[in-house]
């Protein structure tokens, strides 16, 4: 049984964002000296127990000097200049998938309830189950090798107000996007959030890959930084790990969604924030990240170069080119499993075709 995990831990699946196991061993020694320094201060001060283990929702160390900390870390890896990022209002969740549920009910909320959910297409994969449990309908926007087209979204909306129908959010991933890798211009971000202000929706930016581009150049800042409209999900589940369940909103509005929660528990990830604010302080973090990067590049760099090798002689029935983020390779691997889906789609047709003409009730073909 315990070669049979281990060697499903060791397979590498391609379907799933999942950190490599040496990267998460690395990450082990940073969070115990961090917890370390945070206990102990715990020890010392009767604040700083109160803090760690106390009702958190006045907590100084997550409603003050963790947002500082925080913020000067956004700052430093891709979602915008300082003055931008202070702008924004922090809120922090037990990872990025329960802050895109966060945001969901906001703009229930705000907006009163309605009826659909706008995402790309593709978009990532489990995100339609999110805004399913909240009764609304996801509908796709075509996306091209730029990523969301503004005016496909238009051309979406104003058929959806023809047939009685009211958008709640649009969802999208803005920087290296899942699966595509595609990042939004500049241009397109401000399209996107016009659309917004002029058909009365809110905007969720799941921006967990901001601060994973593998090359030095100019990235766009993050999409909350452009109008309040806009809910900025993010998480340390890509820069730490994902079992350590730490996520925020940033927007320049206010979350009210679950303040009662708040109130009555204390903050949901005040330890958590806590384990991490010290790797936040030092810049250990911003460390461990450019490593993390550089694992990633090569990474990608080791899969593109087999790509090419493999299948670069087959005309143009795939393209590549050279990845810049976390997602980028996914761009090519879309392609391959379009291609792969025709051909399994064009071969289950003509079975069942065949087959039908048999009448051999008792085959059963499925793809």
């Amino acid at each position: 049984t315990y070669w049979l995990m281990e060697k499903v831990l060791r397979q590498i699946n391609l379907a799933r964002g999942w950190p490599s196991l040496e990267n998460l061993r690395r990450v082990a020694p940073l969070v115990q000296k961090w917890s370390a320094a945070s206990l102990q201060a715990a020890c010392e001060s009767d604040e700083a127990a109160g803090s760690l283990f106390g009702y958190c929702s006045t907590c100084p160390v997550v409603q003050r000097d963790f947002e500082i900390s925080l913020k000067d870390f956004m700052s430093r890896n891709g979602y915008g200049s300082r003055d931008k990022v202070d702008r924004l209002s922090i809120t922090l969740t037990p990872g990025g998938s329960y802050a895109i549920d966060v945001c969901t009910r906001q703009a229930i909320v705000d907006l009163g309830k309605r009826d659909v959910a706008l995402v790309e297409s593709p978009t990532y994969y489990l995100a339609d189950r999110i805004f399913g449990e909240h009764n609304l309908e996801v509908v796709g926007v075509d996306s091209d090798e730029c990523g969301l087209v503004p005016e496909s979204l238009e051309d979406m909306l104003i058929r959806l107000k023809n047939e009685g129908k009211t958008v709640q959010i649009l969802y999208t991933i803005p920087g290296h996007h899942n699966p595509t890798s595609c990042t939004l211009s500049d241009e397109r971000r401000k399209r996107i959030v016009e659309l917004s202000q002029k058909y009365d929706f809110y905007i969720i930016a799941d921006e967990v890959y901001q601060s994973l581009s593998f090359q030095d150049h100019e990235f766009p800042p993050s999409l909350a930084t452009l109008d309040k409209r806009v809910f900025s999900v993010s998480s340390f589940s890509k820069i730490i790990s994902p079992g350590m369940r730490l996520g925020w909103i940033s927007t320049e509005a206010q979350v009210t969604v679950g303040k009662g929660v708040f109130e009555s528990g204390g903050n949901i990830s005040s330890y958590t924030a806590a384990m991490i604010h010290p790797g936040l302080e030092s810049r250990e973090i911003d460390k461990h990240l450019s490593i993390i990067r550089s694992d990633l590049y090569l990474r990608a760099k080791t899969l593109y170069t087999a790509l090419q090798q493999a299948l670069g002689d087959k005309g143009k029935l795939f393209s590549f080119a050279e990845p810049q983020g976390a997602r980028e390779i996914d761009k090519h691997l879309s392609i391959i499993r379009s291609d792969l889906y025709l051909r399994a789609k064009t071969l289950y047709t003509a079975l069942q075709q065949a087959l039908g003409r048999l009448n051999l009730p008792d085959v059963l073909i499925s793809y």
